[in-house]
């Protein structure tokens, strides 16, 4: 992006966990909208937390989910 002339700012990882916590009710309602559906939302969220942490990945928010 910085290329193309986007400003781009690092938050940090503490703005980014508050930004994490802040949206964490809609990430549970995504869940829950796909598990209506007859899609394992909350299931496939975890899985692909999990994926991400087992790559190496440090989310800065651990989401619960259920």
């Amino acid at each position: 992006l910085k290329k193309q002339g986007v400003t781009v700012r690092d938050l940090g990882d503490e703005e980014r966990g508050k930004m994490a916590r802040a949206i964490e009710p809609w990430v549970k309602e995504k869940a829950a909208e796909y598990s209506a559906s007859g899609v394992p939302g909350e299931e496939l969220f975890e899985r692909y937390m999990a994926l991400v942490k087992a790559e190496g990945g440090k989310p800065v928010y651990d989401y619960k989910i259920r």
